[in-house]
C-alpha cells in the first residue's frame, strides 16, 4: 500500500509541474561596424505567459536600446571593447521555472590594421598611396589614420620637421582630410620607411 501511494504522489506531482518554456539569446550573424551596437534577440520556445517581461543587463556593454522588449541593443564598454556581454531575465513565468539566459561574445578583429608600407626618398611624397589611405578612412568614417614615417639616424630635425609639414598640409589641402582624422609620429630606423594604418575605435595604437 505505501509503494502505491508514493507513486500516485509522483504522479501527481508530474502533473502539477510548471510548462517550462526553453530561454535562449540569439547573437548576431556577424559583428557589426566598429562602434555600432550589437544586436541580441531573446529565443523563447514553449508557451509564453501573457503579461511576459523582458529585463536586459549588460555586464560588459551599456542598452543602447530595446529595454523591455525580445529584442536589445547593446554598445561597448570603452573600457574593455574586445568584448560584450548580455543576461536576459524573464519576469512573469510560472513558479520553479527557469528564467535567465546569458550570451558572451569576444572580439579578435578589433586590431589596427597595416594599409600600406613602402619606402621612398625623404624628398618624395607618395601622393597615390596616401590617397589610396585616405579613401579607405572614408569608407570607415569612425576609424583614423596613423602614419608612422621611420627616418635613418642621419637625418636633420629640420629635415624630419619639414617631411611632416608637407605632408600634413598635403592631407589636409589636398586630401581635405581634416586633423581629427589622422596622426602623424616620428622614430629612427635603418632606413627611410613609412607605415600607414586604420584604427578602428577601441584598437590599440601600434608603437613604432
Amino acid at each position: 500500500m505505501m509503494l502505491v501511494f508514493v507513486c500516485s504522489l509522483a504522479l501527481a506531482q508530474e502533473k502539477q509541474a510548471p510548462e517550462c518554456p526553453a530561454i535562449a539569446i540569439s547573437e548576431p550573424a556577424g559583428p557589426p561596424n566598429p562602434g555600432e551596437p550589437w544586436v541580441f534577440t531573446s529565443v523563447i520556445k514553449g508557451k509564453i505567459p501573457s503579461g511576459l517581461v523582458y529585463r536586459w543587463y549588460a555586464p560588459r556593454g551599456s542598452i543602447v536600446n530595446g529595454q523591455g522588449k525580445p529584442i536589445v541593443k547593446v554598445g561597448w564598454d570603452p573600457q574593455n571593447p574586445s568584448s560584450v556581454s548580455v543576461v536576459l531575465e524573464l519576469i512573469g513565468l510560472p513558479d520553479g521555472c527557469p528564467n535567465t539566459a546569458s550570451e558572451s561574445i569576444v572580439v579578435d578583429y578589433w586590431q589596427a590594421i597595416l594599409i600600406d608600407e613602402f619606402s621612398v626618398r625623404l624628398s618624395k611624397i607618395e601622393k597615390e598611396r596616401f590617397k589610396n589611405a585616405v579613401d579607405e578612412q572614408k569608407n570607415n568614417p569612425s576609424n583614423q589614420l596613423h602614419i608612422i614615417e621611420y627616418f635613418d639616424k642621419d637625418t636633420s630635425q629640420f629635415a624630419v620637421r619639414e617631411k611632416i609639414r608637407r605632408l600634413t598640409e598635403f592631407l589636409t589641402k589636398e586630401m581635405k582630410l581634416d586633423k581629427s582624422y589622422f596622426t602623424i609620429v616620428t622614430a629612427k630606423a635603418d632606413e627611410l620607411t613609412t607605415k600607414i594604418y586604420r584604427i578602428p575605435p577601441g584598437a590599440a595604437i601600434p608603437n613604432p
